[in-house]
Parts: structure tokens; C-alpha cells; sequence
């Protein structure tokens, strides 16, 4: 009876208070947290299944959207810019055609954005589809004539990816030949129209490339064709050293370093 009539100490009921409050936040956090990775796992689970079953028409939502095309547009491309990250992990077929077909939209919505074919070529190249690249650079050539670098990219792709050199050094001289061309583009098509220097201006042209690129998984895999052409730069003159010594000194080389005046990588 002592006890059940003795006053409670403040103090202690405060903290009993603070202690429950405290573990209810805590419990409601996680169930909070639980709840929102749920929701995410099926909205992108959702997302992955459905998107790219609809395939925007360009020539029709120019008619629906009443003259707010340059706005239309506007919502096309952060679509697009926001699902290459997405599809670079994958590469599926049916994402990257979804991604070609809302750059295509968003280029009927607003022929003359000239971000859209600047950037979308390059999302295409790095997604795999380099014919699609070719098309999107072909339509900025053709919508913005006066412009070097489409001529320029489309020049890059016949080198890199097609292996046409003729190709590469005939889209070359028509982006060196424009006015406002950077001027080491006319050095880089006369490489290719002359042979010798082909594979430093792709590099160049990589390297500027990935300073463009803020995605990191972009960046990688343009990182990998530029080290790719370095690395081929280097077995030819490995290749050279070791035929130039053997036909010097009358056999085989033993070790890389007789070959000498190597990089030192």
C-alpha cells in the first residue's frame, strides 16, 4: 500500500514517455521504409512491363496538342533522357526502339532542337544501335545543314562502327568544309582522306565525347572504344619494333624491353 500510494518520480515517467515515443518513430520508420521499397519495386517492375508498349506517333500529337508542340516536346525528351540510364543496363531491343521512337517524336514536335540530335544520336551509339545513331545524326544534317558536327558524327560511326574509312574521310570533308567547323576537324579529315592519322582524331573525338557525357555508365563505354583504339595504336607498334629488331639483329626478341622507345605503359 506504501508503494502503490508513494507519487510517481516525474523524471521517470518522462523518460518511460520519451522512451515509447522514440521506439514508435523508429518502428514507423521502418514500416515507412518497407512500405516505400514496395511501392518501387512494383512501379518499376510496372514500368519496365508497360512502357515501351506504347509507341508515341509523332504526326498525331502535333495535331492534339493544339500548337503546344515546343512544349510537347519539351515532356518527349526528359522521357527520353530519363529512361537511357534505365536501358543502359539492359540494352533490350524493344527499349532502345521505344527510346529511337520518342526521339523521333520529340524531333516531328520540334524539328529544329538541335540538343535533341546532338545528344539522341549519341544515346543511340552507346546503347548499341548505331544504325538508329546514323539516322538521328542524318535527320539533324538534314534539319540543320549549317551545322559540322552531324556531318562530323556521321563520319565517327562509319570509322568506328562500320569500319568504312571512305565514308568516314567523305563526312569528314563536308563537316571540315562548313563554315564555324572546328579547325581541328579539317586536320582530322584530311587523316582520313590521306591516310596515317585516323585513329588519333577518333580518340580526339572520344574525348571530347566523354567530357559531354555526365552518366557515368556513358562515360564507361566510351572510355572502353577510346582505349580500345589506344590499344590497337599500341600492337602496331609493338608489331613494327619487333620486325624492325629481328631484321636487325637477326633473331627473335626475347624481352619487351630490347624492343625499347615503347610507352611506358
Amino acid at each position: 500500500q506504501l508503494r502503490a500510494s508513494r507519487p510517481r518520480d516525474p523524471r521517470s515517467v518522462n523518460l518511460l514517455r520519451s522512451t515509447l515515443f522514440l521506439g514508435g518513430m523508429v518502428a514507423a520508420g521502418a514500416a515507412a521504409h518497407l512500405s516505400h521499397q514496395r511501392v518501387d519495386a512494383a512501379r518499376f517492375e510496372d514500368r519496365a512491363e508497360h512502357l515501351t508498349l506504347y509507341q508515341p506517333n509523332g504526326p498525331i500529337l502535333r495535331v492534339v496538342s493544339l500548337g503546344q508542340h515546343t512544349a510537347l516536346a519539351d515532356f518527349f525528351w526528359v522521357r527520353a533522357v530519363l529512361q537511357f540510364s534505365d536501358f543502359i543496363d539492359d540494352d533490350s531491343a524493344q527499349g532502345v526502339a521505344w527510346l529511337e521512337s520518342t526521339l523521333n517524336v520529340t524531333i516531328e514536335l520540334d524539328p529544329t532542337w538541335r540538343t535533341v540530335y546532338f545528344y539522341g544520336g549519341s544515346f543511340m551509339r552507346v546503347l548499341g544501335d548505331v544504325a538508329a545513331s546514323d539516322r538521328i545524326f542524318a535527320k539533324g544534317m538534314e534539319a540543320l545543314p549549317g551545322d559540322p558536327f552531324f556531318p562530323f558524327s556521321l563520319g565517327m560511326n562509319a570509322y568506328l562502327h562500320h569500319d568504312d574509312v571512305a565514308q568516314a574521310a567523305k563526312m569528314m570533308e563536308i563537316a571540315a568544309a562548313t563554315p564555324g567547323a572546328p579547325g581541328w576537324y579539317a586536320i582530322a579529315a584530311a587523316s582520313f582522306l590521306h591516310g596515317g592519322g585516323q585513329r588519333e582524331a577518333a580518340v580526339r573525338y572520344l574525348d571530347e565525347e566523354m567530357a559531354r557525357t555526365e552518366d557515368p555508365r556513358a562515360r564507361e563505354r566510351l572510355e572502353e572504344s577510346r582505349n580500345r583504339l589506344i590499344h590497337e595504336h599500341l600492337v602496331e607498334q609493338i608489331a613494327a619494333a619487333r620486325v624492325a629488331f629481328t631484321e636487325r639483329f637477326g633473331r627473335d626478341v626475347v624481352s619487351i624491353a630490347e624492343l625499347g622507345g615503347l610507352p611506358p605503359d
